[in-house]
């Protein structure tokens, strides 16, 4: 079920994703107009795929400004966003134990503090948006 989740019925949840959408925004934006400098920080030799890594974030971050400013959003869509964050923390992860090699020690030191920052948001969204549709469906 599509259910609607208003910001007054899971106020965590829709803060959870306006600190989503600072961390992202900032995030991206550093990578998107800094991606040489980013990609030689973490030892990676693609300053392009940084560049896009970062322009994606942004757009991401959009999304969730849009989000929060509204102030609801369809069941559906939270569980895309909390989606999204769990496989970006996958993919770090693989990153990490089978590309170890593309990535410098503090290059692989900043992708693991990311994917913390990232996972901690995806639970606190998950938890909000369970708490918050067993609210609506009570």
């Amino acid at each position: 079920m599509n259910t609607v989740l208003e910001k007054t019925s899971v106020p965590l949840f829709f803060r959870t994703l306006r600190a989503n959408g600072v961390f992202s925004a900032a995030t991206g934006v550093m990578m998107a107009l800094a991606a040489d400098p980013v990609a030689n920080l973490i030892g990676f030799n693609e300053a392009g795929v940084v560049r896009l890594l970062g322009v994606g974030l942004v757009g991401f971050a959009v999304r969730l400004f849009q989000i929060t400013h509204r102030g609801w959003v369809q069941s559906a869509e939270a569980l895309m966003i909390i989606s999204g964050d769990f496989l970006w923390v996958i993919g770090s992860v693989f990153l990490l134990v089978f590309e170890s090699g593309l990535f410098s020690q503090t290059g692989m030191v900043l992708i693991s503090i990311v994917a913390v920052v990232v996972l901690v948001f995806g639970e606190l969204q998950a938890m909000a948006l369970y708490k918050g549709r067993a609210k609506t469906s009570a």
